[in-house]
Formats: structure tokens, sequence, C-alpha cells
């Protein structure tokens, strides 16, 4: 059984700025793209749940392992400690 997603922008990422008007998805997976009454009278019997984006915009799934962002909370403390170093010693030089 399966989805029939519509009533957005629905991007294919085939090539630069592609659309489809409606996509047909089973168990998580693109089956078919094109436009919405062709994919109704294609599915009819295994279409389980529609959806209208109502206007709203909808990408393919994007699976990405890893995160960039932990690797800049050790920057944030070596650029905190390398500015406290730096206002102690101007501090000093400023005293003198």
């Amino acid at each position: 059984m399966g989805k029939l997603w519509y009533g957005g922008k629905i991007y294919t990422l085939t090539e630069p700025n592609a659309t489809v008007e409606a996509i047909y998805t089973e168990n998580g997976s693109i089956v078919e793209i094109g436009n919405k009454v062709s994919l109704e009278r294609r599915y009819k019997n295994k279409i389980e749940a529609s959806y209208n984006l109502i206007g709203d915009t909808m990408y393919p799934g994007f699976v990405d392992s890893h995160l960039h962002i932990i690797g800049h909370g050790g920057k944030a403390y070596s650029f905190r400690s390398i500015t406290n170093d730096f206002r102690q010693s101007s501090f000093r030089s400023c005293k003198k």
C-alpha cells in the first residue's frame, strides 16, 4: 500500500529546479512521479493515504550520517582561550 503526495512544489533533484505535480510512494521509497490524476488512476487500488501539501515544498529524503557542527565546539573553546590569553597579555602590557 502506498501514499500519494501532491499540492505543493515537489522537487525531484533530477536536474536544477525540476518539479513534478505529484509523487506516489511505497514503504518510504518513490515509486513514480507525474501528475496527480494519472497517478491516482494508476494506483487507485494501492493508495492508502493522500497528502495535500497545501503549497508547501517537498524534497526527496536526505540521509546525512555525520554532523560537521560537532567540531565547532572545540573551535569555539580554542578561540575563547586564545582571546582570553590575548586580553590578559594586553592588560599586563598596559599596566606596565
